[in-house]
């Protein structure tokens, strides 16, 4: 993950992401591209969850990214910190938390399986359970997202139900 590809643009962009979903983007992002601008990340995430649950948080994120970049199965792509569309790897790290805030194991070891090895998966699915709980408790549910864009998921099942 430090040696960074940029992802191929995907269905979605980021004004389709709730703000908080789009914090965790940023904050992946920045973390891959200039670790040294970690501190504006901390301080947008103080600005949205407050100082205790943000000191947690970015703590959580930043070893979580750690591990994935450690762990990786192959090199997670991702976009400029200040670009608009959001990429797979992207995508799965927002779905992996979001299932498991809705306590979707079989779907959150799937999003593992794809994104890192398994000797990394028990460290890094502890961090993003860690995760998921602060920004649970903290008020927000992230929604799992598909891989096709809203528009496209509703004429499918508009075609489905006809």
């Amino acid at each position: 993950m430090i040696d960074m590809h940029w992802a191929t643009p995907h269905l979605h962009a980021a004004h389709e992401l709730t703000y908080f979903e789009r914090l965790v983007v940023h904050a992946v992002r920045q973390w891959a591209n200039d670790r040294s601008r970690w501190c504006e990340v901390v301080l947008e995430l103080n600005r949205a969850w407050g100082p205790r649950r943000a000191t947690l948080l970015s703590k959580t994120l930043a070893d979580l990214f750690h591990e994935i970049g450690i762990a990786a199965r192959r090199t997670i792509r991702l976009f400029p910190p200040v670009c608009c569309h959001v990429g797979y790897d992207e995508l799965a790290l927002l779905n992996l938390l979001a299932a498991q805030q809705r306590g979707a194991s079989i779907h959150a070891e799937a999003l593992l399986a794809w994104l890192v090895d398994p000797r990394g998966r028990t460290r890094i699915r502890g961090l993003s359970e860690e995760a998921a709980r602060t920004i649970f408790d903290a008020g927000y549910e992230f929604p799992l997202r598909t891989t096709e864009a809203p528009a496209r998921t509703a004429q499918r099942a508009l075609r489905i139900a006809s």
